[in-house]
């Protein structure tokens, strides 16, 4: 049975360690800024190892420096798929979100290019409806299934099927970024920045990042999360819970040993934030992910 290759994008916040671990390849979106007129663009790295490093990266938004991202381009796509036909492979991509990149609508169209030149090779390209640490989840079940020979469209339809039992639960330092990415209206994060409200953001099912409910102060809106998390975690005992922060290791770890005194999963992974999550919701950020119930609040 023909085997293939996992690829993830710039949102799967799968870093180095991980990928090489189950054998996954990655292909990232750009992000560019503006400074005094002189715009530059890069490659968003998971690993932080190429422009900016980590901190370098949060300190440029702190100093009111706006970075904007872009989509994986449809050449970028097409180059890796060409080479995945070369070799004999099957390609199964886990897709940021198609609420928040048009990255998967571009990756489907090449697909389906090669697929018309080449009908016995297959391109799988999931729309995961997330972002963050659970794509790099669903491509860890991708490597089992893969080394249990199944083909890739067997294991892209389970992983369409469980997508959204994937919670994301998440707070900001500021509602300045979302503001900017236009999460929030310009009045709302006026004044949740005045009364320091500190939204509460999970995936909705059409894979938006939404702003529910709010809490008053930075450590009620990580206890929050914590509550969340333990509320949506089916099984917990059994699964790895995934933590990511925008340079601020120490919410992050406030939100770990929260957890730890309420539930005792199998595992936490507490890690950076990826560059595009990072740029749309600024330094600050803390995002907590589980599996369990399935995601079923629509927003507007």
């Amino acid at each position: 049975m023909k085997t293939f290759d996992i690829l993830i994008d710039s949102c799967g916040e799968m870093p180095r360690d991980m990928r090489e671990a189950y054998g996954v390849d990655f292909i990232p979106m750009y992000l560019s800024t503006d400074i005094k007129g002189d715009i530059h663009e890069f490659p968003a790295l998971i690993d932080y190892d190429g422009e900016y490093d980590f901190h370098s990266f949060y300190d440029l938004m702190r100093k009111g420096i706006r970075i904007r991202t872009a989509a994986v381009s449809e050449a970028a796509f097409e180059e890796y798929f060409r080479e995945a036909v070369k070799r004999g492979h099957d390609v199964l991509y886990l897709a940021c979100s198609s609420g928040l990149s048009v990255s998967v609508e571009l990756a489907k169209k090449v697909a389906a290019k090669l697929n018309a030149e080449n009908p016995e090779w297959h391109g799988y390209c999931l729309d995961t409806l997330i972002s963050g640490f659970p794509i790099a989840d669903m491509a860890i079940k991708a490597d089992a299934m893969r080394k249990e020979g199944k083909d890739v469209n067997e294991v892209g339809e389970y992983l369409d099927s469980i997508k959204l039992k994937y919670n994301q639960f998440a707070t900001v330092e500021t509602l300045t970024y979302l503001k900017n990415a236009g999460r929030v209206t310009a009045s709302k994060a006026f004044f949740g920045n005045l009364f320091h409200v500190k939204p509460i953001i999970i995936s909705d099912v059409k894979g938006h990042n939404v702003a529910t409910v709010s809490e008053k102060g930075r450590r009620a809106s990580l206890q929050k999360i914590v509550d969340l998390t333990v509320e949506a975690a089916e099984n917990i005992e059994e699964q790895t819970i995934y933590i990511s922060h925008g340079d601020d290791e120490a919410a992050a770890n406030f939100v770990k040993e929260a957890l730890l005194k309420v539930a005792k999963p199998k595992d936490i992974r507490v890690d950076k934030c990826g560059p595009i999550i990072g740029a749309s919701s600024g330094p600050g950020l803390v995002i907590c992910y589980c599996f369990g119930k399935e995601v079923t609040f629509a927003g507007e």
